[in-house]
């Protein structure tokens, strides 16, 4: 991962930062950039700073009582990222409001409901998963419901809603039939990947590599590419595995040193290719091809400090981070 502290966050609106570093998980941030529009009754910046609060590093950041004032004030400004957590069970003590729980929850999903009518992506994607309460008393019917509404949040961009529709249908792209849904995956993949969606240009690459027959590894190796060239992240992790099933060994190489050199690890990944094919790992070479791979971590912070960095925006943010729960 790179450190977006080398980008000049200056050049960006004050809101905008917020978002980015909540859906970073930088929370540290969030509370320097979100607390002046908290402060002014910004229902969904009170939301991101109670979290912010509650989740910052270092801990001397941390505030309970600032974490439950905020979250509070956010669920009766109408948030229905918040009112869920005031009603759920892993936070409705904190916030002194268990009482009240299944009503908070309910006003949640009537948000959520709304927002999804008016084409709220990430919205879209928290209605398909709670729904109407009684729905989930009928299994087969909720199972479809969910498909469906998580079908269309994915094609308004959601990324958690992606992420959701493929792991959901995964094994059946491999079944009898499944190239006909794998071909749905593509069609509505490829015009969020052309605007930059990651998460789409992410999956499109997976699904040309593993799902399509016979594979497209060329249009796969081309999506993580740009994504890198977008800027923020090393995918070395990705190109990695599709180098070494072509047999490419130094390119496999370069690519996954370029992640793991900073790294600890009692059995490398690099490590392992060195031992594995001696034959051609030898030490001018191993120092030839890490040369190289320094070089392309040079390159990807690069791209992050020049016209590629993109901030992340509403659709890039998990509004229940790890350590904070549903």
């Amino acid at each position: 991962m790179l450190h977006t502290e080398t980008v000049d966050l200056r050049q960006f609106p004050a809101r905008d930062v917020a978002l980015d570093a909540f859906a970073r998980d930088r929370f540290d941030r969030v509370i320097a950039f979100a607390k002046p529009f908290a402060d002014q009754g910004d229902a969904q910046m009170q939301y991101m700073l109670g979290v912010a609060y509650a989740l910052a590093l270092p801990q001397t950041l941390r505030s309970g009582q600032d974490s439950a004032r905020y979250i509070q004030r956010a669920a009766e400004n109408g948030n229905p990222y918040a009112q869920w957590s005031m009603g759920s069970p892993a936070h409705c003590r904190a916030l002194n409001s268990c009482d009240n729980a299944d009503d908070w929850q309910n006003q949640a999903r009537a948000g959520w409901a709304a927002l999804a009518r008016q084409g709220n992506a990430q919205a879209m994607y928290f209605d398909a998963l709670v729904g109407e309460s009684w729905i989930n008393y009928v299994p087969w019917f909720s199972r479809q419901n969910q498909l469906a509404k998580l079908e269309k949040a994915a094609e308004a961009g959601s990324k958690s809603a992606i992420a959701e529709w493929m792991l959901r249908h995964r094994e059946a792209f491999k079944n009898e039939g499944g190239a006909a849904l794998v071909n749905k995956a593509i069609a509505f993949l490829t015009p969020l990947a052309e605007k930059n969606n990651d998460e789409a240009m992410k999956w499109l690459a997976q699904t040309y590599h593993y799902y399509v027959t016979p594979p497209q590894i060329d249009k796969s190796i081309a999506l993580w590419k740009k994504m890198e060239e977008r800027g923020g992240v090393n995918l070395g992790y990705f190109l990695f595995p599709v180098y070494l099933e072509m047999k490419k060994y130094k390119e496999s190489y370069i690519y996954i040193y370029s992640v793991e050199y900073k790294k600890n690890e009692r059995f490398p990944h690099y490590k392992s290719l060195e031992e594995n094919h001696p034959d051609i790992f030898t030490p001018e070479v191993i120092k030839a091809l890490r040369a190289q791979a320094m070089e392309r971590v040079k390159q990807i912070v690069a791209y992050t400090n020049g016209a590629g960095y993109q901030l992340r925006h509403e659709n890039d943010v998990n509004y229940f981070p790890a350590g904070w729960g549903m």
